[in-house]
């Protein structure tokens, strides 16, 4: 981006969906990390030094779930005695089942110990991060993404448990997102912000609940005829949205 943009832009200069999980108070303590294997170096960059990923646990305990025979050889040795603090959803799951179950055993687990069992309470929290639904690519037709997940996780465990789960999510529309943005504009002496995307349910929506302007892109995941959210202000591309901006 420095070179195409010809500025010089650094990883602090960009704010994703599972940045503001950077400010979360378990550091020190595990915590299950669900996503791409870069997500790992992320988690690391963040702060936290005990990480993990639900193959591990697989690997640990092969028993866990037995229908995934590879899990072993390819994780990395972690003996679980300490409790688990939380579970960060960072980015897309690579398999659902094995995530799921893992997630399930630690939500009714005795206060975050692998291995054990209670059904009276939620015994650790959950974070979630980008909940779109779906996300446009190269195919002709939208992919379900990590919202797809979310609604998976939430429906099993409510069928598992009797309750709903509880869990907290970044990425937008969620208001903490942009809490966490402003703060970090504020300190750029920024005066104004305007928001740019293609998702009218999350990009516009998110800035107008926040009361910044809002600009729909008409591309990726925009269908034709939909300009819900009330941008204030509609163009065909990223190039044109910054000409008329600028």
């Amino acid at each position: 981006m420095t070179k195409k943009l010809q500025l010089n832009i650094t990883p602090d200069n960009i704010i994703l969906s599972h940045t503001p999980m950077r400010d979360l108070p378990f550091k020190d303590k595990p915590v299950m990390v669900v996503g791409m294997p870069s997500c790992l170096d992320v988690a690391k960059h963040y702060g936290f030094n005990k990480i993990f990923t639900s193959q591990d646990v697989v690997g640990w305990d092969p028993r866990i779930y037995p229908l995934l025979k590879t899990s072993q050889s390819k994780s990395h040795p972690i003996d679980f005695k300490e409790p688990v603090a939380a579970v960060l959803i960072m980015a897309e799951s690579s398999d659902w089942g094995r995530d799921i179950q893992v997630i399930l055993d630690l939500m009714r687990s005795q206060d975050g110990v692998i291995g054990t069992f209670q059904s009276e309470k939620q015994a650790i929290p959950i974070y979630f991060c980008n909940c779109d639904f779906v996300y446009a690519s190269d195919y002709p037709t939208t992919r379900i993404t990590q919202g797809a997940f979310k609604l998976a996780l939430e429906q099993i465990y409510l069928r598992s448990c009797g309750r709903p789960l509880a869990s907290i999510s970044f990425g937008k529309p969620q208001t903490a997102t942009y809490e966490y943005a402003k703060r970090y504009f504020d300190k750029l002496g920024c005066i104004q912000i305007i928001a740019v995307g293609d998702n009218p349910q999350s990009d516009i929506v998110g800035a107008k609940q926040f009361g910044w302007k809002s600009v729909l892109v008409r591309t990726g995941v925009w269908k034709e005829g939909d300009e819900s959210g009330n941008p204030d202000l509609i163009v065909n591309s990223i190039q044109q949205a910054v000409e008329v901006i600028i």
